[in-house]
């Protein structure tokens, strides 16, 4: 009991053969049931099973398409909606509204640049420069392209 580091050696020892000798048992215990398991199966169906890859159904080939005179059916066909008839009509409302505000702006720039010239005419040093519309215009101009 002088060195106490000694002591503590041998317990972490003891310690670790114990979990060790756990560790053969547990593993003697497992070996035993996989023979169990084993004498259980017949031969070579657990391989089988997992092995063998799921068969589809062969398809059959369809009946062929009785065809009827046109006389039988009325001449008149519903339409039938499509998703692509009410995206593309949504994109053309968009498209249309995006046209008619580029019109819009088109004016309402020309009215701008028919009041300057007006101006100028007018006066030829004095230039009316109205702050609000000349930055409404510029966010107009620098706006990305809906199309």
């Amino acid at each position: 009991m002088e060195n106490p580091l000694g002591v503590i050696l041998l317990v972490v020892a003891g310690i670790a053969y114990k979990i060790y000798e756990s560790f053969k048992e547990e593993q003697a215990k497992a070996k035993q049931r996989a023979e169990k398991l084993k004498k259980r199966m017949p031969k070579g169906s657990a391989r089988d099973i997992v092995l063998t890859k799921p068969t589809r159904p062969v398809p059959t080939s369809r009946p062929p398409i009785l065809e009827f005179p046109a006389d039988d059916f009325p001449e008149f066909q519903t339409p039938t909606p499509t998703r692509q008839n009410s995206s593309s009509a949504a994109q053309t409302t968009i498209r249309n509204s995006a046209s008619k505000e580029r019109d819009v702006s088109l004016e309402k720039q020309s009215e701008i640049a028919a009041r300057s010239q007006d101006h100028a005419k007018n006066d030829g040093t004095s230039v009316e420069f109205n702050l609000r519309e000349a930055v409404i215009q510029q966010a107009i101009l620098n706006r990305p392209y809906a199309d």
